[in-house]
């Protein structure tokens, strides 16, 4: 299945499952156990993907040796804080990652 479908359906399930969401622990369960559920194969998910020394992404997806999506996670209901997003686009720079999501919802390219 393409990754960018699997977003698309990954944002329309988060969306019904935003109340359970309500402790950045219970957000990256719910929110990774959905995403996994639309990839092909997900032995290609890996938690705690290290980026370089110090940092690293709540969970990576990969495809062979490409570096598809980062994903970091946070309660679904804070508001989204530039240095979150900068910090996202910097792993996915470091990284040279495809796509990165964060689990309130925002996505880049």
């Amino acid at each position: 299945m393409a990754i960018e479908y699997s977003i698309t359906k990954l944002a329309e399930k988060v969306r019904n499952l935003k109340p359970l969401m309500n402790s950045e622990a219970a957000t990256k369960s719910i929110f990774i156990s959905t995403f996994i559920s639309d990839i092909r194969d997900p032995r290609e998910v890996t938690p705690d993907f290290p980026i370089a020394l110090g940092e690293k992404a709540d969970f990576a997806i990969r495809s062979g040796d490409d570096l598809r999506v980062l994903i970091n996670c946070m309660k679904i209901n804070d508001s989204l804080l530039p240095e979150k997003a900068q910090e996202l686009m910097h792993l996915m720079q470091k990284g040279n990652a495809d796509y990165g999501i964060l689990s309130n919802g925002e996505h880049f390219e």
